[in-house]
């Protein structure tokens, strides 16, 4: 605004807490009607609610329109409550997963990815969730292959190859190779990859029980020969982020 200017007192007191409202008071000057897009509909009264007041309910029903209507309206504040609220209920694995996979095709991927950010944070429940054996082969290996993923012990990414497989074993063994090259072994003492080598599911996969086999050699073997690609090669001997590192990316 100009000195001189007249307004409302609730125009500029919502222009206080919005940059989108405080440009469009500066420069439209009561220029005939805005008509503001239609995806604000549901979020946008408690966005008025929120300047108006310092605070509205969010909900697990509400807080994604709220944070699309705060994110364009550029009220900050919301958007971190809401980013927050979101944040708490990701927590829950079969909220994180539904989250990721319903908001990647969104205007807003920025839920997603939060929501995704908590699948690896809380990768030791996750993968023991029903949700988790739900999801398709490529959701999968995106999550185990993730240098920001949150295991104690690579031993947790075999258990969840093991499970994902094992749901549906007859279409889903043909996978598990390209799966269980997500694990780290150049993290695993030896003693653990020959256990491992033993065990009954490795044995459904010639491949893999071959690898192991042939671990550490198999790194080295001549490009005419090869038993793994170079970026699987790569993969294998590549430290996940230490977890306090990951979220910070």
């Amino acid at each position: 605004m100009e000195s001189g200017d007249i307004c409302s007192i609730v125009a500029v007191e919502i222009a206080e807490q919005s940059i989108y409202f405080e440009r469009l008071l500066r420069y439209h000057k009561g220029r005939g009607y805005i008509r503001l897009p239609e995806f604000l509909n549901a979020g946008f009264a408690s966005v008025i609610e929120y300047i108006r007041k310092g605070k509205t309910k969010l909900t697990s029903e509400n807080v994604y329109q709220i944070f699309i209507a705060s994110d364009y309206l550029l009220v900050s504040n919301l958007k971190q409550e809401c980013s927050a609220y979101i944040k708490e209920m990701a927590k829950d694995p079969a909220v994180a997963i539904s989250l990721w996979i319903s908001c990647r095709g969104l205007y807003w991927p920025e839920v997603g990815e939060m929501a995704y950010q908590k699948i690896l944070e809380n990768f030791g429940q996750v993968f023991q969730s029903a949700e988790f054996l739900q999801l398709d082969f490529d959701d999968v290996k995106h999550i185990l292959e993730d240098d920001g993923l949150n295991c104690l012990r690579e031993r947790m990414v075999l258990t969840a190859v093991e499970n994902w497989v094992q749901h549906s074993s007859s279409l889903r063994l043909p996978f598990a190779f390209d799966l269980l090259t997500t694990l780290r072994l150049g993290l695993m003492p030896q003693a653990e990859i020959d256990q491992i080598s033993s065990s009954d599911f490795v044995k459904l996969v010639p491949e893999f029980a071959q690898l192991l086999f042939e671990w550490p050699r198999c790194l080295f073997q001549p490009d005419s020969e090869p038993l793994l690609s170079e970026p699987q090669r790569q993969r294998l001997t590549t430290p996940r982020l230490p977890h306090e590192v990951s979220q910070t990316r």
